[in-house]
């Protein structure tokens, strides 16, 4: 496996198989479950809000906007402690101890 950047990045072909439950999940079904294991296992050294920058259209803004309570990103996505993002969209995702039990 070659583990690079860009869109066949072996993460970016596991996230996108994620977000549209493509028929292909099952070829990664292992590594998901290990990766997914790993991330449950390892102790929490932060807690606190946590950045992701995207690019989002007014309708998906507005359809985030209008959701109560929380929601559920259907990858692995990665985040920052600031905010040094130049994307349209800022979501502050909490990870405090509390939400990790659900």
């Amino acid at each position: 496996m070659k583990c690079t950047s860009g869109s066949n990045w072996y993460c970016s072909t596991i996230n996108m198989a994620l977000a549209s439950d493509s028929l292909n999940l099952h070829d990664y079904c292992t590594y998901i479950k290990q990766l997914k294991y790993c991330i449950g296992i390892s102790p929490m050294h932060f807690t606190g809000t946590v950045f992701r920058g995207v690019h989002m259209s007014l309708s998906e803004i507005t359809a985030m906007e209008s959701q109560n309570g929380p929601f559920f990103i259907p990858s692995f996505t990665s985040t920052s402690k600031s905010q040094p993002f130049s994307k349209n969209t800022l979501i502050h995702i909490d990870i405090s101890p509390e939400w990790a039990k659900l």
